[in-house]
């Protein structure tokens, strides 16, 4: 039976303690340069060193893209923006180091190699997921491809006259678009990395501690930004800045309340992940991602859909009682509820954000019909404006999944990428109605669960430029292609 722990409860727990150990170093000295660099030179011999064991490997690696932010400090719309952790070790996407990559390529090769070396075999599974995935990388290529045959991507002029965005390196600049390529194919290689990892029940059981293990982990570090920025709340800036650390503890709450309808925790394990949930809903609450709160109330509406009809009323009885405890903690917080409601308040058409996305919107309206079929690839965009009265900004760096996909894929690229949508949403409600996985129903439903909220994000967010969205959706892709030999092991095999 799946459940919350397991054989690897003591590992869980280690994790958990390094994790924390780690955290309160990262955090409290976020701002220090030297201090990064001296975690980059520690970690990554040992990360490399690891890879020998490929499975240990992707745990620590889950385990920091889970639980490291891009934007260690939590001050919002400041400078930190360009800061990078340890983990992420590049500013401004100017070209060099990025720990993710190596660590990823490091983890690849180890299982490469282990393969080659133990003469083992490895099928790639024949599914919907699988063909979607086929066709996002020949979407990718085609589209990158036509923009170094038929243009000079990298001679285009760099003009920075946005109104909303500072001045920035030429050459970087240059590079943005092709970074965010990369950034997005990552959700491919992520893929094929869940496809070598998960062989096993006890990689999902292991998948998921650590995800628990992330979540406790995270507790202490919201802990310590507060305590070094207590005012963050009081200047309605985010404590949590990254929007998929949000998305992550809207999972971890979903995937509880989960276990809790399908029955499969024990009070005292119940008790414990329902103060983990309270603690992360705050979290939420003090996150100030307006795209996110909207897309988790999203998901908690679509999840009454996906769990049994017999279940519902324990389901909405439970969300009665969050709703009251939610209204009954910030009529005792004042301060949390004042800034929930100056953040609600900022959407209007005097915030640069609401102008910035109505300009994106009208502008696409106008000049839809006018782009290649195939997008224009990576051709910096910097010198092409939009828009709307006094205010102006350029189409380089979307902030929007959608308009991304149009400008950059094109006409037909957004009708591949909604073929594969469309096979992988397909795919999961297969599995999700097949009685056959219904141990696994849980995750599974946390699985679409998380595309529902990254497509709601994708409206106003670049999701397709986050590492972390990326890689940790292609690890849930992995776990649909590969329940089917999961459950298909006998006990006796595992």
């Amino acid at each position: 039976m799946f459940s919350v722990y397991g054989e690897n409860a003591p590992r869980t727990i280690f994790a958990v303690t390094l994790g924390m150990l780690g955290a309160a170093v990262l955090v409290a000295g976020a701002e220090k340069h030297n201090l990064l660099a001296v975690g980059v030179a520690c970690g990554l011999p040992v990360a490399l060193l690891l890879s020998v064991q490929p499975r240990r490997l992707t745990l620590l690696f889950l385990l920091a893209i889970l639980v490291l932010e891009e934007f260690p400090s939590g001050e919002g719309e400041t400078l930190e923006r360009s800061t990078r952790t340890a983990f992420y070790s590049v500013s401004l996407g100017i070209p060099g180091f990025y720990a993710p990559d190596a660590l990823l390529a490091a983890t690849l090769a180890g299982f490469t190699i282990r393969l080659l070396l133990l003469k083992q075999s490895f099928a790639l599974p024949l599914d919907r997921i699988s063909l979607g995935i086929a066709l996002l990388c020949a979407v990718l290529l085609t589209s990158t491809g036509l923009s170094v045959l038929f243009g000079s991507p990298f001679d285009a002029a760099v003009a920075n006259v946005s109104t909303t965005m500072p001045a920035v390196n030429e050459r970087a600049a240059k590079l943005i678009a092709l970074f965010q390529f990369k950034n997005f194919s990552l959700l491919v290689f992520a893929y094929l990395l869940g496809l070598f990892f998960f062989r096993r029940r006890r990689d999902l059981d292991n998948f998921v501690h650590t995800f628990l293990a992330a979540a406790v982990i995270m507790v202490p570090i919201g802990v310590i930004r507060f305590a070094l920025h207590p005012r963050l709340m009081a200047e309605n800036k985010p404590l949590f800045y990254h929007s998929p650390t949000t998305w992550i503890f809207g999972l971890v709450i979903f995937y509880v309340l989960c276990l809790w309808i399908y029955r499969k925790t024990t009070p005292r394990q119940l008790l414990w992940l329902g103060i983990l949930c309270i603690i992360l809903s705050g979290f939420i609450f003090a996150s100030f991602r307006r795209t996110m709160w909207g897309a988790i109330i999203l998901a908690a509406v679509v999840l009454a859909f996906l769990i049994p009809p017999q279940q519902r009323h324990r389901y909405f009885l439970l969300i009665m009682v969050g709703i009251a405890g939610m209204g009954a903690a910030l009529l005792f917080s004042p301060g949390l509820l004042a800034a929930i409601m100056n953040r609600i308040n900022e959407t209007s058409v005097s915030d640069p954000s609401t102008l910035y996305r109505m300009t994106l919107f009208i502008w696409f309206h106008q000049n839809l019909a006018d782009l290649p079929l195939m997008g224009v690839g990576f051709r910096p965009l910097w010198d092409i404006q939009a828009r709307l009265g006094y205010f102006s900004t350029n189409l380089e760096n979307i902030h929007s999944l959608y308009f991304w996909i149009l400008l950059r894929l094109g006409l037909l690229g957004a009708l591949c990428l909604l073929v594969i949508l469309g096979l992988t949403i397909w795919e999961i409600l297969r599995k999700l109605k097949n009685r056959r996985y219904a141990e696994y129903h849980a995750l599974v439903i946390c699985i679409f669960l998380a595309l529902v909220m990254l497509l709601f994000s994708g409206i106003f967010n670049p999701v397709y430029a986050e590492v972390r969205y990326m890689i940790l959706f292609g690890f849930s892709l992995a776990i649909i292609s590969r329940l089917p030999q999961i459950i298909a092991q006998s006990p006796a095999k595992l």
